[in-house]
């Protein structure tokens, strides 16, 4: 009897039936048998009660897997939940007790997977945790949400690989079929894990090309002083080449114009690399330098020359500026080092 106050204890009714059969053997009755008997009763009453819920079991699951929560599957769960009370009251072990524990699990897994279907509100991982607890709870895979999870599951796990292809490869990157890629992912009710890897990708990539067409549709101005400079241009191609997976659409351009500005650089820095032989009379040595500081000019201004109007040749004028061209429109004169310059190309109006 002191087993009737716990709530679980390792005797079953097996064990309680042998111990009445051998108390039938007795020449005398007592209060404990008695009230063994009494306990009997009270156990084969739970079992079928556990029984009972348990031959309904199919028919409610069908019935929740189907997304139906009416009355009738409101009454079968008190079913269940009395059963359960009615074997745990009575203090013995009873196989059905997991049995009933399953069906209500079971029950609620269901109703949840359901509502979380109806309302995309799935993740990855809550994927994988949910059909681990199916697999736990021997939940029929056939059942409609089953199906389900089991397909988007098949879903993510083909795009996953998919991304994957993209992500490891050290390949340059298809911004097109990217896009497509991300437009798949976004409409399927998970988010795979890889979307937000691939998403930089993309948004390092369309980075680039914007900078890139900035660059460019600079290069196009007049105007000197709006034209990209050469520090940005490096940092601009520095990145790309860290980047090392995407090069912007007329990224060639700037390539050949920096090419160019190097190659200008190169030859306006030898202007000053000394050209003379020091036996060279000192008239002869500053003719001599200054033929070869003219011949560089009018190389470095070749090199100079980009695509757009130029102004129109004016034989040997003059040059002015920073742009080294002859004059025209506003000229203004520098108070400091006395030279004259555009006043375009000092973007001043007046």
């Amino acid at each position: 009897r002191h087993h009737r106050d716990v709530p679980w204890c390792p005797f079953t009714t097996q064990d309680l039936s042998a111990l009445l059969r051998i108390g039938e053997q007795l020449y005398f009755s007592s209060p404990e048998f008695e009230a063994l008997i009494e306990w009997e009763l009270v156990a084969l009453d739970a079992e079928r009660q556990a029984q009972a819920a348990a031959e309904q079991a199919p028919s409610a699951i069908q019935r929740q897997a189907a997304g139906i929560s009416d009355e009738q599957q409101a009454s079968y769960r008190r079913q269940v939940a009395v059963a359960d009370g009615a074997l745990r009251s009575v203090g013995l072990f009873f196989p059905q007790m997991a049995e009933m524990e399953r069906i209500e699990r079971s029950l609620n897994w269901l109703a949840d997977v359901c509502e979380r279907l109806q309302q995309r509100a799935l993740t990855s991982d809550l994927l994988v945790r949910l059909m681990e607890q199916a697999a736990r709870l021997d939940i029929d895979e056939r059942l409609e949400p089953c199906v389900q999870l089991a397909a988007i599951k098949r879903d993510v796990d083909e795009w996953s690989q998919a991304a994957s292809d993209i992500i490891d490869s050290r390949q340059p990157i298809d911004l097109r079929e990217v896009a497509k890629l991300l437009e798949k992912g976004r409409n399927m009710d998970v988010v795979p894990v890889s979307y937000q890897t691939l998403r930089g990708l993309q948004q390092t990539a369309l980075d680039l090309q914007a900078r890139t067409d900035k660059l460019v549709e600079r290069t196009e101005v007049q105007e000197l002083v709006q034209r990209p400079n050469y520090e940005e241009t490096v940092a601009l191609a520095s990145a790309c080449t860290a980047f090392g997976r995407f090069e912007p659409s007329n990224f060639a351009r700037l390539r050949a114009a920096l090419a160019k500005s190097d190659e200008w650089g190169a030859e306006v820095m030898s202007m000053f690399v000394p050209v003379l032989e020091p036996a060279m009379p000192p008239q002869v040595q500053l003719d001599v330098q200054l033929e070869a500081v003219q011949y560089r000019l009018r190389r470095a201004l070749g090199l100079a020359a980009i695509d757009g109007p130029q102004p129109e040749a004016q034989g040997n004028a003059d040059l002015y500026c920073v742009c080294l061209r002859p004059e025209e429109g506003l000229m203004i004169e520098c108070e400091h080092c006395r030279e004259w310059y555009h006043a375009q190309c000092l973007n001043l109006s007046q």
